[in-house]
């Protein structure tokens, strides 16, 4: 069964215009692991002229007698065969010289993408510098498109990107993919509704190759049932990640339960993992390095403040962590039935997160509230009240109070008005001279009432500002 490629319209535009320039490329593309990049580049490629080669963990002798193999499949007449070569920087030398992959070049730029970089460094750790003499005494000079793709987050950062990596400053442009944002699911579920797109959202996120996975013409619990079957690759897969990226996997697995279940201030962290603060810290930054979670700051607190939150910011792990992690013995038994009736019941507080995350997101990328200016917008709390989201404007004064209730029941708004004002006094920001406004986005509502400074938006306008098809 063929997989969807969906959006990345951005990014295959930026390659093709790279591809078309006048000079030598080289373009990083980073983003976590089950972003798509694979198929992004081989997307590219299909339309033009090149080599995709998948580094392995084999060694250079043997990933350089991979890669001539399939150079051959491509470039035939090049005849290297029969060529041994000690190390990547005598094999592109020789390419340099080759007359047929030198009239190769003058025809059309050729590509040579490199899948899964890490995994040459990971087998010898002066890769990049090989490279970098690679790049500049060879390549550079030659009408080529380079392209590093890797899924070890902290491998490209460091050894790639970063600038104690000989190869930094050499790359021409690099590319984060970014998981898929909850617009893109109607793609992949044509005949879901709003409210089931939103949900499955909160289950796997915009991963391409979980969502390729899910079966779109079963319904949404029988999907979700899927995933908690241990056959099924998403139920170890965060599992799996952890011990590619970490050293220390356990430790990680225990932080990222905590803040799963709501213990994501740091020393609830601390109280509820029994692991050293130094550590912790540590342990912290490594995961927002990584992108596994993100560092949320209450939206008025300047930069300077320790007061911090921190939220998971992949669907699929916080529902891993969430549901399959602290039921994985029975899971493992194949008591599905079971631990999915526990997630029904749970569900819809756990979504109350997911909505939150969604609207932001909405609201950030104009797809909803177009009209809503603001310079800074995120969560905020004060000891113990929290709003889900307030967008301030520092031109203007703008305020708005905005709260999200993923509930079963239709939504009293009047009352959620009232508490909102109530916790809106708290906010400490031009109290005397802002211009407030209060935003309510649920579900349904028992009735709309008609207030100057009152904003009610129910599913159905979600539905609009993502394009979901009116079906049942």
């Amino acid at each position: 069964m063929s997989t969807k490629f969906v959006n990345r319209l951005e990014e295959i535009k930026f390659l093709e215009e790279k591809y078309n320039s006048k000079t030598a490329e080289f373009i990083v593309i980073s983003g976590r692991r089950r972003v798509g990049k694979t198929r992004l580049v081989n997307e590219f490629l299909n339309k033009n002229a090149g080599i995709y080669y998948l580094c392995s963990t084999s060694g250079d002798k043997n990933n350089i007698q991979y890669f001539i193999e399939t150079l051959n499949l491509v470039l035939p007449d090049l005849n290297l065969k029969n060529i041994i070569f000690n190390d990547w920087y005598s094999l592109f030398e020789h390419l340099s010289n080759n007359i047929i992959f030198i009239n190769t070049l003058k025809i059309k730029k050729f590509i040579i993408i490199l899948d899964e970089f890490p995994f040459l460094i990971q087998s010898n750790r002066n890769t990049p510098s090989e490279f970098q003499r690679i790049w500049e005494l060879i390549l550079k000079k030659l009408n080529v498109l380079l392209i590093m793709c890797g899924s070890s987050v902290s491998v490209m950062e460091k050894e790639v990107i970063g600038y104690k990596s000989p190869l930094y400053g050499r790359r021409t442009a690099q590319i984060e993919v970014l998981n898929l944002n909850v617009e893109h699911l109607s793609s992949f579920f044509s005949e879901y509704n709003v409210e089931d797109i939103i949900n499955l959202w909160g289950v796997v996120g915009g991963s391409p190759a979980y969502l390729n996975l899910l079966n779109p013409n079963i319904d949404f619990w029988s999907n979700v049932r899927s995933v908690l079957s241990k056959n099924n690759y998403m139920f170890k897969d965060a599992e799996i990640i952890l011990r590619e990226e970490f050293r220390e996997p356990k430790n990680y697995t225990l932080i990222l339960y905590s803040i799963s279940i709501g213990k994501n201030k740091f020393s609830e962290i601390v109280q509820n993992t029994n692991i050293d603060k130094s550590k912790l810290s540590k342990y912290l930054e490594i995961l927002k390095n990584t992108k596994i979670i993100v560092e949320n700051k209450s939206v008025t607190d300047s930069y300077k403040n320790r007061k911090k939150q921190y939220l998971i910011s992949d669907s699929y792990f916080n529902f891993w962590f969430r549901f399959i992690y602290p039921n994985k013995v029975f899971l493992e038994a194949e008591n599905i039935d079971f631990v999915l009736n526990k997630i029904k019941g749970e569900f819809n507080t756990y979504m109350g997160f997911v909505f939150e995350k969604v609207i932001y997101n909405l609201i950030l990328h104009r797809k909803i509230l177009k009209e809503l200016n603001f310079t800074n917008i995120n969560r905020w709390w004060y000891k113990d009240t929290e709003i889900d989201l307030v967008a301030i404007d520092s031109n203007s004064k703008d305020i708005s109070f905005i709260e999200c209730k993923w509930n079963n029941k239709a939504i009293n708004a009047k009352k959620i008005y009232f508490d909102l004002k109530e916790k809106a006094k708290l906010v400490k920001w031009n109290n005397n001279s802002r211009n407030e406004k209060y935003i309510i986005f649920a579900k349904k509502f028992t009735s709309k009432i008609n207030l100057k400074d009152l904003y009610l938006f129910d599913l159905e306008d979600i539905r609009k500002a993502l394009k979901v098809k009116s079906v049942k």
